[in-house]
């Protein structure tokens, strides 16, 4: 299977976490436990986002590791655990759990290569791979540049058509769950891809930054966290 992310390894964590001062009251609930960060009620009078454990323990990774926003990861990877735990079947917010527990536990070394995402394998991989089936792969027929792209990267002996295709289809999923530009983005970096001799192909997918360029800056710009 085709590991490479794309650009979307930096996009992926820093959605994820959407770092870490200690908190002022909590309550421990096991990996999926919170801390409320705060009183009761704030002096807006707004009640504090509530912040599962394992948000706080990825945050603290994306805060001192990748130089993220504490609050803004906090509140977004707060939000997503609210989203997905309401989310029909338990797997999802399971597989999501998973995947912070694990970046949660990343060294500096580690979280950077997870957020790269070029190598063969990374750390967090399996879980990473969990958490988007479960929560992100759509169950419609791949985009045009996948089919695409993945015709591509079979006619070269790159990879495996239907690898690619799920793999590519989640790339887009995330990007439009980021914005609509940000996945017109990402189509538009993929039909570059495509367009490659397989031996240019090769290098896109290990993350040549002269190939595709312009394409590959725009996705970076309008996809940015």
């Amino acid at each position: 299977m085709i590991s490479h992310r794309f650009f979307l390894g930096s996009c992926l964590l820093a959605t994820l976490l959407g770092c870490s001062d200690e908190p002022d009251q909590g309550e421990d609930e096991g990996e999926g436990g919170t801390v409320t960060k705060g009183d009761d009620i704030d002096e807006s009078g707004e009640v504090p986002t509530v912040v599962p454990n394992v948000c706080e323990a990825a945050c603290t990774v994306e805060e001192q590791c990748l130089g993220g926003s504490p609050d803004a990861c906090r509140e977004g990877c707060a939000s997503d655990h609210a989203a997905y735990t309401s989310s029909p079947g338990a797997s999802c917010v399971k597989e999501f759990e998973g995947l912070l527990a694990c970046i949660g536990a990343l060294n500096c070394t580690d979280a950077v290569a997870f957020a790269d995402g070029y190598a063969e394998t990374y750390p967090c991989e399996f879980e990473e791979e969990s958490f988007v089936g479960a929560c992100l792969l759509p169950d419609d027929p791949p985009p045009a540049a996948c089919v695409a792209i993945c015709a591509k990267t079979a006619e070269c002996m790159i990879g495996d058509v239907s690898d690619c295709e799920v793999g590519c289809a989640q790339q887009i999923t995330f990007a439009t769950a980021i914005s609509e530009e940000c996945g017109t983005a990402q189509t538009e970096l993929l039909v570059c891809g495509e367009a490659l001799e397989c031996a240019e192909l090769v290098g896109y997918y290990e993350g040549d930054p002269a190939l595709c360029a312009e394409a590959t800056v725009y996705a970076e710009t309008v996809c940015a966290m």
